[in-house]
């Protein structure tokens, strides 16, 4: 069964390119974020919402860090967005 999509609250656009660690269950992934990709802001969650790659055209889509990826996001440090805005409907 496919989960829904959390909305954005707000959309930006990274600062500079930065790796990201992350970890879904004991899988460990290491990513090259460029600088300029789309983020998303999603708000709740265990704490008051957390910045994530939106556009993941970076990365290969038969990968399975795609697959963590747009299942549970790729963290991205709130100090490392910039151009914040109200999302548009997709």
């Amino acid at each position: 069964m496919k989960s829904t999509l959390t909305p954005a609250a707000k959309i930006g656009n990274t600062i500079s390119a930065t790796t990201v660690n992350f970890t879904v269950g004991r899988t460990q992934h290491s990513v090259d974020v460029p600088a300029g990709i789309q983020c998303a802001y999603l708000e709740g969650g265990s704490g008051s919402g957390r910045w994530v790659v939106d556009d993941l055209s970076f990365l290969d889509k038969a990968s399975g860090i795609y697959t963590d990826a747009e299942n549970y996001g790729i963290p991205v440090n709130a100090d490392n967005v910039s151009d914040q805005r109200a999302p548009t409907v997709r």
